[in-house]
């Protein structure tokens, strides 16, 4: 009887849950298992642009930011992983947030504010918090519209739950950033550095993975 009991206040709980937060239940960036240890890494991301643009030139933007998430983190490097026998794709989905939304409008996505300046109120080209995948948290930050496409897919890599991977040495007046994760050979890690030739590597696909409780080995 207890057990009954039990088990219709927790359906009752999880109820009330979907009732009252139905937003905080939608996943942002989503991992589905497909047949043959195949993954799909989604992650959804709404952009509200906080000054004027024409539909061509958002366009252009969004396209350029998409393509090199995609170049990135669907590239050779990455993609492969377990011994070259699991595969992961990552697909994402970039839209501008419509005139009078704002982003609780957006359950299921990211949201992004972009303004028109050097740097953000942070003082950074871009920034995006941490949330892992599968955990239905939103990410939220402040781009310019001054970033270069590589940056967007460093930031998209903090979506799906990864750290930077470099720090900032200060000595006087200087201030260097100092790879956590340099490679002596081959390109540099996305989330190391945002310029010259990067990738993502199978050790940030097995990462995002591990992050949303699933272990492929």
């Amino acid at each position: 009887m207890k057990k009954i009991i039990l088990q219709t206040s927790l359906t009752l709980f999880l109820f009330g849950i979907l009732f009252f937060y139905p937003q905080q239940l939608n996943a942002k960036t989503i991992i589905t298992e497909k047949d043959g240890c195949f993954y799909e890494i989604k992650v959804k991301i709404v952009f509200d642009f906080q000054y004027q643009l024409s539909q061509s030139e958002t366009e252009k933007i969004l396209t350029d930011w998409r393509k090199a998430m995609s170049g990135v983190w669907n590239g050779v490097f990455g993609s492969t992983i377990l011994n070259d026998q699991c595969f992961v794709y990552y697909d994402f989905e970039l839209v501008e947030m419509g005139k009078g939304k704002i982003c609780n409008d957006y359950p299921e996505f990211h949201c992004i504010s972009v303004i028109d300046d050097q740097f953000n109120s942070r003082n950074h080209l871009a920034d995006a918090t941490i949330v892992k995948a599968n955990s239905f948290q939103n990410s939220w930050g402040e781009w310019t519209n001054q970033i270069e496409p590589l940056i967007a897919a460093h930031e998209v890599g903090h979506m799906m739950g990864l750290s930077d991977e470099y720090e900032y040495k200060i000595a006087g007046q200087e201030k260097d950033l100092v790879n956590l994760n340099y490679r002596k050979i081959g390109p540099q890690s996305i989330m190391a550095q945002t310029w010259g030739e990067v990738a993502a590597f199978k050790e940030h696909s097995l990462r995002i993975l591990k992050l949303a409780n699933i272990d492929i080995n």
